[in-house]
């Protein structure tokens, strides 16, 4: 909401959007107490907000202690929303190690996904929140929560997702997905191309 207390003035409609969902697992049974839980939560936005709003990504304002929702492709002309978004997946998978390694070894995973969505303000008029409707946002979260538990990685994209992306922009492999209503094919991703150093279970932790 804005400062007046009302809802921000997000364009609506139905097209192509990526979503990235960040998983936080087993929250409730990391911490002893709400106050815990709460402050780690306030510490975790301080590291990931920042992230995706410097590469154009809007934030679900439908908040959700395990997982963080954003959008990429919000606004009309950005075309590059699929870069966007696997580059904010990068970057908090980064962010995120050194913030792990300070005090909290909470498991956590990434998705991104993009696909057909309806967009806009979503509610009653005393309370509307933005967010999208539709499987690809769902499928993101089955996602982050297939790579929160994911030895291998902790990050993992969709089919649609990869395919627009550069040729060999990233080092992924294919994985066959159950979700509740079918069988999807997505990928484990290790990192940019490029990048030699990875942690199975943390991310990139830097070049060769």
């Amino acid at each position: 909401m804005t400062a007046e207390g009302r809802p921000p003035e997000f364009p609506s409609g139905q097209s192509a959007r990526t979503s990235l969902s960040l998983r936080i697992s087993s929250l409730d049974m990391a911490f002893e107490n709400p106050q815990e839980e709460v402050m780690y939560i306030n510490a975790l936005c301080k590291v990931t907000e920042p992230i995706i709003h410097r590469n154009s990504g809007t934030i679900a304002d439908i908040f959700s202690g395990d997982y963080t929702r954003a959008f990429f492709g919000v606004f009309p002309g950005q075309t590059d929303h699929i870069l966007q978004a696997v580059t904010t997946a990068l970057e908090l998978r980064e962010a995120l190690v050194d913030f792990q390694e300070i005090k909290w070894q909470v498991r956590f995973g990434i998705g991104v996904n993009t696909g057909e969505v309806v967009h806009g303000n979503i509610g009653s008029p005393e309370q509307l929140h933005y967010g999208i409707s539709g499987q690809p946002g769902r499928q993101a979260d089955f996602l982050a929560e297939a790579a929160a538990s994911n030895v291998r990685s902790n990050l993992m994209i969709g089919e649609n997702t990869l395919k627009a992306l550069p040729e060999n922009y990233l080092r992924a492999e294919l994985f066959l997905l159950q979700t509740p209503r079918s069988t999807i094919r997505t990928y484990i991703v290790f990192g940019l191309q490029e990048s030699e150093s990875f942690h199975p279970l943390f991310g990139i932790l830097g070049k060769g």
